[in-house]
C-alpha cells in the first residue's frame, strides 16, 4: 500500500509537471505569436510599415524604369494610410483564418489616368489598349504581393487559425487541470511535491532554450522578405528571453518551496 501511494505520489508530480510546461508554452505563444495586437506593437516598434513602404516604392519603381517609363506615371498611387490599412486587413483577415483580396480599382485607375496625362502631354500613344492592362495590373500586383508576402503564407491559414483556436481552448483547460492536480497533491498527498514539478519544468525550459538557440542562428533567419525576417527574428529573441527568465523563476520558486518543506520536516 504505502508503495503504491508512493508511485501515485510521484505519478501526480509527473504530470503536474507536464500540465505546468504546456501552460508555460502555451501562454508563451497565446501572448506573443497567435495575439495580434502583440504582432502590431512588434510592427511599430521595428518601424515595418515604413520599411515596406520604402520596398513598394523601389520594386515598382524598378519595374517601371525597366519598362521604359517615368517615375511620376505613379504620382498619387497610394498614400501611406492606404497601405498600412491594406496591411492590417491582411493581418486581420489572416488572424481571422480568412485570405485577403485587394480592391484593385482605385490603384488601377490612378495608373492608367496618369499614363493618359504623359500620352495627352507628349502628344503619343505609350501602350496599346491589352499592353496598358498588362502594365498597370502588373504595378498593382507588386503593390499587393508585398502587403501579401508574395502569397507565400496564404498555405498556413487554415492551419495558423486551427492552431490559434487549439491554444485558446488548451490554455483552459490545462489550468483548470494543473489547479486541480496541485490542490489534490497539497490536500490528499500532503508531502510537497510540487517543488521538484516545478524545478523540473525551469530545468527542462533552460536546456530546451539553449538547445534550439544555439542550433539555430535566432536573429539572422531570413524568410521571404527582409522586412518580414526583422519582425520574425525581433519576435524568436525575445521569447527566448521571457522563456530564459520564466525558467529561471521556476527554479527559484521550485527551490524556495523545497528550502520551505525541510524547514517544516526539521521542526
Amino acid at each position: 500500500m504505502k508503495k503504491l501511494n508512493i508511485f501515485f505520489s510521484y505519478l501526480c508530480s509527473f504530470i503536474v509537471a507536464i500540465l505546468l510546461f504546456l501552460l508555460v508554452i502555451i501562454c508563451i505563444l497565446k501572448f506573443s505569436v497567435f495575439n495580434k495586437e502583440y504582432l502590431y506593437k512588434e510592427l511599430a516598434i521595428n518601424n515595418y510599415y515604413d520599411n515596406l513602404e520604402k520596398d513598394i516604392n523601389e520594386e515598382i519603381d524598378s519595374y517601371i524604369i525597366s519598362s521604359g517609363f517615368k517615375k511620376e506615371i505613379t504620382n498619387n498611387l497610394y498614400t501611406k494610410e492606404e497601405m498600412i490599412k491594406d496591411t492590417n486587413l491582411f493581418i486581420d483577415n489572416y488572424y481571422n483564418g480568412k485570405k485577403t483580396i485587394f480592391n484593385k480599382e482605385k490603384m488601377y485607375m490612378s495608373l492608367e489616368m496618369n499614363i493618359r496625362k504623359i500620352e495627352e502631354k507628349d502628344n503619343l500613344q505609350i501602350l496599346d489598349s491589352n499592353n496598358l492592362h498588362e502594365f498597370i495590373l502588373d504595378i498593382v500586383n507588386i503593390y499587393q504581393n508585398e502587403i501579401r508576402l508574395y502569397g507565400l503564407m496564404d498555405s498556413f491559414i487554415p492551419f495558423f487559425y486551427k492552431v490559434a483556436m487549439l491554444i485558446n481552448k488548451a490554455f483552459s483547460v490545462i489550468a483548470v487541470l494543473l489547479l486541480i492536480f496541485m490542490l489534490f497533491i497539497k490536500l490528499f498527498i500532503k508531502k510537497n511535491f510540487l517543488a521538484s514539478s516545478i524545478m523540473s519544468v525551469g530545468i527542462i525550459l533552460i536546456i530546451m532554450r539553449i538547445f534550439l538557440y544555439e542550433r539555430i542562428d535566432i536573429g539572422n533567419i531570413l524568410i521571404i522578405t527582409n522586412n518580414f525576417s526583422n519582425i520574425l527574428n525581433n519576435i524568436l529573441v525575445k521569447i527566448g528571453k521571457i522563456v530564459y527568465i520564466i525558467s529561471l523563476e521556476l527554479l527559484l520558486i521550485g527551490i524556495f518551496l523545497a528550502l520551505k518543506s525541510v524547514k517544516q520536516q526539521a521542526r
